[in-house]
């Protein structure tokens, strides 16, 4: 008798399981497409879980957010990476339908989770890859103040495996003290609503909306005050232990370089603190080891970083620093030198600085990093929403080849 080779058909569930959670989450976007036993097996809230948890190396994507107050929807745009420069796709692949009126103020993300806070309107939740959104609950009456403002962190509990979204006022001055309303809400939990928690939160801080995540951490940057005058601040990490529900401080390292600007962000999944030193023109990054014992060490410092040369080269208005840091991206970190024309490429491991312009340049929107996550907003248990509206619609924005080939660059 003939011997017949195995073949994929022939697998059962829970062997193409153990298979498929091993692949990037870009990926299984086509994987669902090859048969109705892969999309069933893909579409399991279990293997969710279990991809999250195999920790398979996602590279960061970069695309571009239109947020044009003149339309009622946000687009967002794949960006590719070209020779000295940043290409914005022309096919969107995610637009988010804004129907209310509306204004999307701040976005968050985590895990390729994004969170957008919404002016006087409960703050949405979305998954670009999937292609699905939460709205979450209302928050409660207290909070909502027109004197204080919201903010927001996502972050994932490696324990019980959920994201929880974590909320709490600070006043038009951005202070933050040991009173502070904190509230949490756990993704698809049974009684889906918003409860408080204690928060011994460090007194007298002056909260940076800068927030980054790593596995089961949220951080922002504070400045402490220390009583010596009115400029006598030291940068602090206000963390959000999502798991166990605590706030504590952590003391950011400090170089020794003139003149610096702090930036935080991750770096292969450990927390870093970016300094880029103006009189030294010099990029010094260090990394966070051991939460507890608050253990930074100095990965990298860079060559000499001649931007205001570069600007004048340009034709550009000289900056003596870069702006914002968007992140970790193609093997090094991403800064914003003009939001929307200009950016600088950092590669640590090579000490290479590479100067990208936006083709075409953006008047509205800006540019961000996510990591792609196969998480199913619409298939939370119980969740806020678990409807059909829950899924962001793209028919007339492309063709099914093109949103199909966008999807897997």
């Amino acid at each position: 008798m003939e011997n017949r080779k195995t073949e994929f058909s022939d697998l059962t569930s829970d062997i193409l399981s153990h298979i498929l959670a091993k692949v990037p989450a870009k990926s299984l976007v086509c994987c669902r497409c090859v048969s109705k036993l892969w999309r069933h097996v893909i579409d399991e809230p279990c293997f969710v879980t279990t991809h999250l948890m195999n920790k398979v190396v996602e590279k960061s994507q970069l695309v571009y957010i239109d947020f044009n107050k003149n339309i009622l929807s946000n687009q967002m745009c794949l960006v590719q990476h070209g020779s000295n420069n940043l290409t914005v796709s022309n096919h969107p692949v995610t637009q988010i339908l804004n129907t209310t009126g509306n204004i999307y103020l701040e976005y968050f993300i985590c895990d390729g989770i994004f969170l957008y806070h919404r002016a006087m309107a409960p703050p949405l939740v979305l998954n670009p890859l999937t292609k699905e959104y939460v709205e979450l609950p209302s928050l409660l009456p207290q909070t909502m103040l027109p004197q204080m403002k919201s903010v927001y962190g996502l972050g994932f509990d490696l324990e019980s495996k959920v994201h929880k979204v974590v909320h709490f006022l600070i006043n038009n001055a951005h202070r933050i003290n040991s009173s502070t309303t904190v509230q949490v809400l756990t993704l698809g939990s049974d009684n889906n609503s918003w409860r408080e928690i204690s928060a011994d939160i460090p007194p007298k801080a002056v909260l940076i909306n800068t927030i980054v995540t790593v596995p089961g951490y949220v951080n922002w940057i504070c400045m402490k005050e220390n009583g010596g005058g009115i400029f006598d601040f030291d940068p602090v990490l206000l963390s959000f232990d999502v798991e166990k529900e605590e706030f504590w401080s952590i003391n950011c390292p400090m170089p020794k370089l003139n003149g610096w600007k702090l930036s935080l962000t991750s770096w292969k999944q450990s927390l870093v603190c970016v300094f880029f030193s103006t009189a030294e023109k010099r990029i010094e990054v260090w990394a966070l080891k051991d939460y507890k014992s608050n253990n930074w060490i100095k990965e990298f410092c860079s060559k000499e970083v001649d931007l205001v040369k570069w600007c004048k080269n340009k034709g550009l208005f000289p900056r003596k620093a870069p702006g914002r840091l968007l992140g970790e991206w193609n093997d090094g970190f991403l800064f914003e030198i003009y939001a929307g024309k200009n950016y600088m490429l950092y590669n640590p491991n090579e000490d290479n600085i590479e100067f990208l312009d936006v083709l075409p340049t953006l008047e509205y929107g800006e540019l961000m990093l996510f990591t792609p996550n196969f998480t199913r907003l619409t298939r939370l248990r119980n969740g806020p929403m678990a409807t059909k509206e829950g899924i962001i619609h793209l028919e007339g924005l492309a063709s099914k080849k093109d949103k199909l080939r966008e999807l897997i660059l």
